[in-house]
């Protein structure tokens, strides 16, 4: 390898580490329990030097994924860290495996990527909780969608009569999670129709009481006292 592919690689990996452990003193902070020890200054030339001393002198690089990974959950305070990654390492599987790759080259897309997994987790877990039929119909639609794009990357490259078989049964998985898809919509279409009613009858209740509304909020206003929602 020639001097100045040496040099780049190594500048690369500097600030790489850098980065990381910027982004990781920005989250979580320093002088906590969770603060990260602060790494020895890095002069020029030791993050530019082409001898085998000049290389041992640079700082260890913390593991990205994990650094990551605590970067993210502190955006979620009060979050169990061990069930959601227990949640993630069993419904998006590959989608962690994506980010701890990103990790090695571009931190602060992996953090923004993870945060949206996490979120969507906690998300699936709370509905989980509350309704099982629901979850294992959304998680399925997911499986069947993420399905679909496989196929279709295949299909792409396909020729002859391998394109048309593959065309078929693309089709059909495309059915069935248009089908769950339906399903779910109409599942939402109940829910805000049961909402709408309910904001009809809040109506139809204020106009019933249209005038001691007004007279508390009247002595509300008057007597300076904390304003409620009316």
């Amino acid at each position: 390898m020639r001097i100045e592919e040496r040099t780049v690689i190594r500048l690369a990996n500097v600030i790489r580490c850098v980065i990381v452990f910027l982004l990781t003193i920005y989250s979580v902070g320093i002088g906590g329990e969770d603060a990260t020890p602060s790494l020895p200054p890095l002069s020029v030339s030791e993050g530019m030097g082409l001898t085998n001393q000049a290389r041992d002198k640079l700082p260890p690089c913390p593991p990205s994924a994990d650094f990551v990974m605590k970067v993210v959950f502190s955006r979620f305070p009060g979050v169990s860290a061990e069930e959601v990654n227990k949640f993630m390492n069993e419904y998006f599987t590959q989608e962690i495996h994506e980010v701890k790759q990103m990790a090695e080259v571009l931190p602060d897309r992996a953090v923004e990527r993870l945060t949206d997994i996490v979120q969507e987790s906690i998300n699936l877990m709370k509905i989980r909780s509350k309704d099982a039929v629901l979850f294992n119909k959304m998680m399925e639609e997911k499986r069947l969608n993420k399905i679909a794009r496989l196929r279709a990357e295949a299909i792409r490259e396909a020729r002859g009569a391998e394109r048309k078989k593959g065309i078929e049964e693309l089709r059909k998985i495309l059915e069935a999670a248009f089908e769950i898809r339906q399903e779910l919509m109409k599942r939402d279409v109940e829910r805000l129709e049961k909402e709408f009613e309910q904001l009809k009858q809040l109506v139809r209740l204020r106009e019933q009481r249209k005038d001691e509304i007004i007279n508390d909020r009247l002595t509300e206003l008057v007597s300076g006292k904390a304003e409620v929602k009316w």
